[in-house]
């Protein structure tokens, strides 16, 4: 089987069934070229081909079709690589959502960028998209607020965060 050869998910097996639940935060994609992981970061920003992006895509599809998890935390990271939002950028997003509907996966739209532009850390705020969130709107879709808590602060902003994020998508 081709995803078995590709994908080592015995770790996460094992995890899983030690755990109620468990989210796919999807960072990174690989890169063939220089035999390396290639982080989705804004300030690293590697670029990142429709390929990879479409690899992307393949990453969370192969843990959810392995019943693996049951929320994929900020599904539109890989915006934060992106300079727009185009035709492929659209796939993504419907394939995504296609297969978080099929499966009833729920989706997160991660407030941490939020947190950061709120405290004046961050001009401009990558994820959550409004693009993509609009598209995830046409489908049959769970969708939760993350706060993706790194810092105190974010805890106690929530509400203001997610009052925020209604307004901004």
């Amino acid at each position: 089987n081709e995803v078995k050869m590709k994908y080592n998910f015995g770790v996460v097996k094992e995890l899983k069934e030690e755990t109620d639940l468990l989210i796919l935060g999807q960072h990174y994609v690989y890169d063939r070229k220089n035999n390396d992981l290639k982080v989705l970061n804004e300030k690293i920003r590697p670029t990142v081909s429709d390929d990879e992006l479409m690899e992307y895509y393949e990453y969370m599809k192969a843990a959810v079709e392995h019943n693996l998890v049951e929320i994929i935390a900020h599904p539109d990271m890989f915006m934060c690589v992106r300079d727009k939002f185009g035709p492929n950028e659209e796939k993504l997003a419907r394939k995504i959502a296609r297969l978080a509907e099929k499966h009833n996966i729920i989706l997160e739209i991660n407030l941490m960028e939020v947190f950061k532009h709120m405290c004046g850390k961050l001009n401009k705020i990558t994820y959550p998209n409004r693009e993509f969130w609009r598209i995830v709107s046409e489908y049959n879709v769970p969708v939760m607020y993350g706060i993706d808590a790194h810092f105190i602060g974010q805890i106690r902003s929530r509400e203001e965060m997610i009052k925020f994020t209604r307004a901004y998508l």
